[in-house]
């Protein structure tokens, strides 16, 4: 658990804080509620592999999931219950799409994905 005079300290003090599995609605390292949806997109630019408990298999995070893979992050299979596995590929190293980016009816996939796609 992060406390207000850590947060003082910069993004060091919170990036060691914010180990292990997140739970997506929780209240994170930085005291701010995290969607699923936020959790892939932070995941997936990420380096390394991220782990995200208590996954939801909606159609919003199955279409956030599927553009994402598009881009070339590693997203394991949502399923009810289980670890959702990210292996993101830093901030530089997601690829353009070489088709559209379906985002279902998910405004707030597309919200996100306008940001990361503009780079492309």
């Amino acid at each position: 658990m992060v406390r207000q005079h850590d947060q003082q300290r910069g993004p060091d003090a919170l990036a060691q804080a914010a180990h292990g599995p997140v739970e997506p609605g929780s209240r994170g390292a930085a005291g701010v509620g995290l969607s699923l949806l936020a959790a892939l997109v932070l995941a997936a630019l990420a380096d390394g592999t991220s782990t995200i408990a208590g996954a939801l298999t909606s159609l919003d995070a199955r279409s956030m999931a599927g553009a994402l893979r598009a881009l070339g992050a590693t997203i394991s299979p949502l399923r009810v219950g289980r670890r959702l596995s990210v292996r993101g590929q830093g901030l530089h190293g997601l690829r353009a799409p070489t088709a559209s980016l379906d985002c279902g009816n998910s405004g707030t996939a597309a919200r996100f994905l306008l940001g990361i796609a503009s780079a492309y």
